[in-house]
């Protein structure tokens, strides 16, 4: 078949257009170069190995031509590294094993330990019950001996108030080797019975009360014989000295039985000179004596000038005291007193008055 002639003159025709696109660009020597590596021993990756994933336009790294961002897919581990993080997650398993092990023999230790405790526990609150009964019971014991210490006092004090008035007795008294104990005893109980009050007033007739006042009654009458005060004056000081200051501790008003039983002891001791220059020399007397005449008990108050009185009259006590005296000496009260429609105190203050001004004229 012969081919197509142009005619003459004409323009020849243009080619296709892939004659054109081989005319334009020689082929490319691809397998040329692949062959070139496998000779040389290299081996490599072909063009474009790399994942491509889709992203959204502005984000990581982007091609420039197509705008996709593009990521490199994760390296995979190989047998060998496996291997060893599932050596080290067994060593760690087996290491958190040992230490819970080790956590419950802890544990079980001081369950043991706190059920060791609580049994003691217990142990020592059944003993605590135990000594708190027993100490229930002892102080209930105690104070039944107490109570029956105190009623056998009050009745043995009481009967030998009753027949120390006699002189006889009161030698027989003083002759034992138990008479400066017993004059000990006697200021204790007195002191502690005065501090015990602390303000309340307690019944006149209980046997605590009884007690006391056997007592300071017994000393009235031991005071009222000259052996009895020579005694009390020379060998019982201290008893002396506690009832000065039992004196001044009871407040006016408070206890007036027990203060004028006082008050009548130091009286019979102010018979004797030397007892009398004893009570006048201690420190406060004549303070004291004022004070003790604001009592509200008349009783107590004809007590009181009865032993100033005493003191006023032995010119050579009241010499030493005489400014003291004069200088702090209630005239008002014992003016009020010698009006008193109580006829005991009137006539004690009345007397008293008389020898203050007979002491002014001699003076």
């Amino acid at each position: 078949m012969a081919g197509a002639i142009a005619p003459a003159g004409a323009s020849p025709a243009a080619p296709p257009a892939a004659e054109r696109a081989a005319a334009a660009e020689p082929p490319r020597p691809r397998l040329r170069r692949q062959r070139r590596a496998r000779a040389d021993g290299v081996t490599k990756a072909p063009a474009r190995s790399a994942r491509w994933y889709g992203r959204e336009r502005g984000r990581g790294s982007r091609s420039r031509r197509s705008g996709l961002a593009w990521v490199r897919a994760p390296r995979l581990f190989g047998l060998p590294e496996f291997r060893a993080v599932a050596c080290e997650v067994s060593q760690d398993l087996e290491r958190k094993e040992q230490e819970l092990e080790q956590l419950k023999m802890d544990c079980e230790h001081f369950k043991s330990r706190l059920e060791t405790v609580q049994a003691d526990s217990m142990r020592e609150k059944k003993e605590k019950l135990a000594l708190r009964q027993q100490l229930n019971e002892a102080k209930q014991q105690l104070l039944q001996q107490a109570e029956y210490c105190t009623e056998m006092g009050a009745a043995a004090c009481t009967l030998l108030w009753g027949v120390s008035s006699s002189e006889e007795v009161v030698k027989a008294i003083l002759g034992g080797d138990k008479a400066l104990k017993f004059f000990n005893i006697t200021g204790q109980t007195m002191e502690s019975f005065v501090k015990s009050l602390d303000g309340d007033v307690k019944e006149l007739d209980s046997d605590e009360n009884q007690f006391v006042f056997a007592l300071a009654g017994i000393v009235t009458n031991v005071a009222a014989i000259a052996c009895g005060r020579e005694f009390l004056v020379n060998s019982s000081r201290v008893l002396l000295d506690t009832i000065l200051q039992l004196l001044g501790d009871l407040k006016p008003g408070q206890c007036t039985k027990l203060k004028v039983l006082m008050l009548m002891s130091l009286y019979n001791v102010s018979i004797n000179l030397k007892g009398l220059k004893y009570i006048s020399e201690s420190p406060g007397f004549i303070p004291l004596l004022w004070w003790l005449l604001s009592d509200p008990d008349a009783e107590v108050c004809l007590h009181v000038l009865r032993l100033v009185q005493s003191v006023v009259l032995e010119p050579e006590v009241f010499s030493r005291s005489a400014s003291e005296f004069r200088s702090s000496l209630p005239l008002q009260r014992i003016l009020a007193m010698s009006k008193s429609r109580n006829h005991h105190l009137q006539t004690a203050a009345q007397e008293l008055l008389e020898d203050l001004r007979a002491l002014e004229h001699n003076v």
